[in-house]
Order: C-alpha cells, then structure tokens, then sequence
C-alpha cells in the first residue's frame, strides 16, 4: 500500500506536509491552543491547593493574611501636603 504521492526523492530540497489553511496547520494550532489552556488549568489548580496546603501547616500565615486585610480594609490616612516651593526663573541672557 503506497498512498506517498513522492515518487522520487532525487532534486527535492523541501517537501511540506501541511499547505496554508489546510487541517493540519488548523489542528495543529487547536492542539497548541488546548495544551496551553490545560497548562494554565493545572497551574491555577496546583497553586490553589499549595495555598491550602500551607495555611494549614502554618496558622500564622492566616493571621498575617487576615491583619493584612483589615488593614486594607481600614480608611487611607490623608497623604501630608509638601510645602510650597519658591518660583524658579531663568536668567535673561540679554542683559
């Protein structure tokens, strides 16, 4: 069974298997698309879990998160007005 439409491979510097806007470049691009998709899943699903994992091993951590929050919770102190600074000029290199 030779389906191979290449008869000889004499003179051939380049043989391509996908053409432009064929299925295989599209499959190829859906399969990369979903590899990374899944990648990005397991990273979330990964880091959610060590979060757990460590805040409970480490009840201290709970406690900085929670103060931490209630400080941003808490209103925003005034930020302190500067002082006035004095106009600058420029000398006049005419006189």
């Amino acid at each position: 069974m030779n389906t191979s439409p290449v008869t000889s491979w004499e003179g051939a510097e380049a043989y391509f298997t996908f053409g432009p806007n064929s299925f295989g470049v599209w499959l190829s691009v859906v399969l990369g698309v979903a590899l990374f998709a899944a990648f990005i899943v397991y990273s979330m699903r990964h880091e959610k879990h060590s979060f757990k994992e460590s805040v409970e091993k480490y009840p201290e951590l709970v406690r900085k998160l929670e103060a931490s929050s209630l400080k941003e919770r808490a209103p925003a102190k005034p930020m302190p007005t500067l002082p006035a600074m004095p106009a600058m000029t420029m000398p006049n290199p005419e006189s």
